[in-house]
């Protein structure tokens, strides 16, 4: 083997050792900063008692020491249960709302973890859907359609 088909393997070595390097710290950086909403999906519809179970968790939960939440633009310092964000005794109004949790990178130059959802807090009676009056029979008021 010549001198210069040694240097060029090691090189070749060094490059994959590199590339593995890089590769495993971006899947740990991703499995550490990916946050998870839990009971809050994006669009939903609940009342104010149900948003007090919505929590959010990530893959380190050492990194929701330093997340920044925000409700409809305002900061907001929400309780730690079990490793998780919670919302329970946070008490919201009626209306259209935005929740944004963001959380730090721990690798250098790669973007932190981000979630955001739009919902609507509603804590009226549900409305009775489908029933019409009809005046086709006087023993029947109502008919299911």
């Amino acid at each position: 083997m010549t001198r210069n088909t040694r240097r060029v393997r090691t090189a070749a070595a060094l490059v994959l050792l590199l590339a593995a390097s890089a590769t495993a710290a971006l899947a740990a950086h991703a499995r550490w900063t990916v946050l998870t909403v839990h009971g809050l999906g994006d669009g939903t519809v609940l009342t104010a008692a149900d948003f007090g179970r919505v929590q959010v968790s990530t893959g380190d939960p050492a990194l929701l020491d330093e997340a920044v939440v925000l409700l409809d633009g305002m900061p907001v310092r929400p309780a730690r249960v079990d490793g998780r964000i919670s919302f329970r005794g946070l008490e919201l109004s009626e209306g259209r709302h935005r929740l944004l949790v963001r959380v730090p990178s721990r690798v250098p130059l790669l973007p932190g973890g981000l979630a955001e959802r739009r919902f609507t807090v509603d804590s009226g009676p549900p409305a009775a859907e489908g029933w019409k009056g009809s005046s086709s029979s006087p023993r029947w008021s109502t008919t299911r359609r």
